[in-house]
This record gives structure tokens, sequence and C-alpha cells, in this order.
């Protein structure tokens, strides 16, 4: 009987055994099973973290290739920045001509083509021989001029420190020996200079053509969610840039003019090709009027130094009435550039891409401010700001 009882026992034990076993491993599967989680989760991690590296470093280095290749394709790029700028010029005048004229769009840039071109060939015709005729006189006086200013130099304590460090005049007069090298670097500036400016106007004149066609084809590669606000920003791109290159129009032509006027009732020789270059040196605020200064001043002393006291102020005068009465004119319909802002974008212009940089460091300081405006201040920080290029009026009408 006990040994019955013992048998019939065992498969008690062993069963309560196994239910024991599986009762073990139940009670440690949620620990096993965090355990793992945490595991897979470091790998994720891990492996976002890898992306992350990865991503960073292709930026790196897509921006170090795009810096080494902007030192070969930057040129060319500003000379399609140039040729995009003609092209608005070009924009406003059609959209002038089609306002107050019948004429498709087709005919309006056709006549304002041929307007500029006549305006050209006829001031080429009329101040071309003069202009020539001056330069050529200039040629012919300078040696004598500077054998003059050395003799009067000479009179003063200063003027003999100044000529005993100052180079002798046959180096700075090119000699025979080197004449035919000068002459060979002349032509090929001036080659290229050619070509460049064929270049500018022939990308202008495309452009000008079918402007909306190359918009479009520039905001199709971007998302269609982001294509309105785009159309938007080149919008009020082409609007700012119309207004700028419409007052840097009128501030260059009223400059010339009445530089040449001064300069001829006091008597300075050279005077129309000194209003001429004030007026090409306009193009370039704040920098260009110091510029201009330079040849006034030489021209005005190869003549008598009491014409360069008598120039100094007429030109002063000059560029205040333009600073405080033209300037303020144009801007109330045109585009005003804070002054610290824009020498700091014609300094930077001038040690990355040269003479070319200072030309068109305005504009390009126009594209960054309304692009700054638009896709930061107003989309970014959600703040409202009175976007370059548009008035009081505008913004009022389009609230």
């Amino acid at each position: 009987m006990v040994c019955d009882n013992h048998q019939s026992d065992a498969p008690h034990h062993a069963f309560t055994a196994v239910n024991q076993s599986s009762a073990h491993k139940h009670a440690r599967s949620p620990a096993v099973a965090s355990t793992s989680s945490k595991m897979i989760d470091q790998a994720a991690s891990d492996r976002s973290f890898a992306r992350r590296v990865v991503i960073a470093v292709g930026i790196t280095v897509l921006a170090l290739i795009f810096v080494y290749l902007l030192q070969y394709v930057g040129y060319v790029l500003l000379l399609g920045f140039a040729g995009i700028l003609l092209a608005v010029g070009f924009d406003g005048l059609t959209l002038l001509v089609q306002k107050h004229t019948p004429l498709t769009r087709g005919w309006s840039l056709t006549a304002v083509l041929a307007a500029l071109i006549t305006l050209v060939g006829a001031l080429g015709a009329l101040l071309g021989p003069n202009i020539v005729d001056q330069m050529t006189q200039l040629g012919q006086r300078l040696p004598e001029s500077v054998e003059t200013l050395r003799g009067r130099l000479e009179h003063y304590e200063w003027g003999r420190v100044l000529l005993h460090n100052a180079p002798p005049p046959q180096e700075l007069l090119p000699s025979t020996t080197n004449m035919m090298s000068r002459i060979t670097g002349a032509f090929s500036t001036a080659l290229g200079t050619l070509t460049n400016v064929f270049v500018i106007v022939v990308v202008g004149v495309y452009m000008a053509i079918s402007p909306g066609s190359y918009r479009k084809s520039a905001v199709r590669l971007l998302p269609p969610k982001s294509r309105d606000r785009a159309h938007d920003v080149f919008a009020a791109l082409g609007h700012a840039l119309r207004r700028w290159f419409a007052g840097r129009l009128v501030s260059m032509a009223l400059v010339g003019i009445l530089t040449y006027l001064g300069l001829s009732w006091i008597g300075v020789p050279l005077s129309l090709a000194l209003g001429l270059i004030a007026a090409i040196f306009e193009f370039v605020p704040y920098l260009g009027p110091i510029l201009t200064l330079v040849p006034i001043v030489l021209v005005a002393a190869l003549e008598s130094p009491i014409l360069v006291l008598y120039a100094l102020p007429v030109y002063a005068f000059i560029q205040l009435a333009e600073s405080y009465l033209i300037e303020p004119l144009i801007e109330e319909r045109a585009v005003s550039i804070p002054p610290a802002y824009l020498i700091i974008v014609q300094v930077l212009g001038g040690v990355l891409a040269g003479v070319v940089g200072v030309l068109l460091a305005a504009p390009l300081a126009v594209v960054v401010t309304v692009i700054i405006q638009m896709l930061y201040i107003e989309d970014t920080l959600g703040d409202t700001v009175q976007v370059m290029g548009e008035t009081n009026a505008e913004n009022s009408a389009a609230s």
C-alpha cells in the first residue's frame, strides 16, 4: 500500500516541477524582453547617429567642392547675373512701353532695343570724336606735365622728400622696349572686356524676350508646395531690381551732366570725359564718387594748382546735391540700401571677385535682402516687414 502511494505521488511531483519551471520561465520573460528592446533601440540609435554623421560629412564635402569650383565658375556666374540685371532693365522699359502704347511685348522690346541702339549711336557720333581728341591731347601733354609738377614740388621741403622716395619718371612712363608688350596686354584686356560685354548683352536680350519661361523653369526645381511662394519671391526680386536699376540710371545721368557743367564752368580741361567717367562710376554707390575724384584732381593739377582748389568744392557741391536733393527724391520711388551694409558687401565683392564683384555688389545686396526679408523674416519668424522695393502705398493696398 505504501509503495502504491509513493508511486501514485510521483506523477504529481513531476507535474508540479514542470509547472514551477514553466512559471519561472514566464517570470523571467519580461526582463528578457526589456533587455532585447533596449538592444534594438541602441542599435537603431547607432544607425541614426551613423546616418547623421554620413550626411554631415557629405554636406561638408559638397560645400568644399562648391567653394573649390566657385573659384573657376564664380566669374561666369557674375557675368550671368549681370546679364539677368540687364534683362531686368530691358523688361522694365518694355513694360513701360506696353503700358502707354498698344504694342505687344515683342514689338515693345524691339522698340526699346532700337531706341537704345539709336541713342548710343548718336552719343558716340556726337561725343566720340571729342573724347578721343581730348584723350590724345592728354597723352601728348603728360610727359611735360610730369616735369612741370616735379619742378613745383622741389620748391617745398615735403615735396623734395616725396620726390626722393618716389620712383623716377622713366619707371612711370612706358619705355620703347616694353611698349609693345604693354600694347599687347592692353589689346588683350580690351578684347576680353568686349567679349564680356557681348555675353552680357546677349544673355540680357534673350532673357528679356521671355522672362516668364526662365522663371517657370527655375520654379519647377522646387517642391510643389513651395512653388507659389517662389513665384512671389521672384516677382519681388524683379520689382526691387527694376526700381534699383532705374534709380541708378537717373543718378548716373544727373551726376554726369552736373559734373560736366561744373567743371566746364571753372575751366577744367577734358570736362566732357570727366563727366562721362563720373556718370559711369556713379553706378557704384559710395565708392564710385571717391574714385571719380582722382582723375578730376589729376587733370586739374596738370593745368594749375589753383584749379584744383576750384575743382574740389565744385565736385563736393555736386555730391552734396546728389546725396541730399537728388537721392531722397529717387529713393521715394526706387530702392534704398543702408550705407554700412552696402560698403561691407562691396568690400567682400572686391575681395572675392575683383572689380566685377564691386560693380555688382549693390544689386547682389538687393537680392540677398529681399530673400532674407521674405523667406526668413516673414516665413520663418512670422513677422511683418516692408520688402525692399515696395512703397508704403503698395503695402497698404496689399494688406
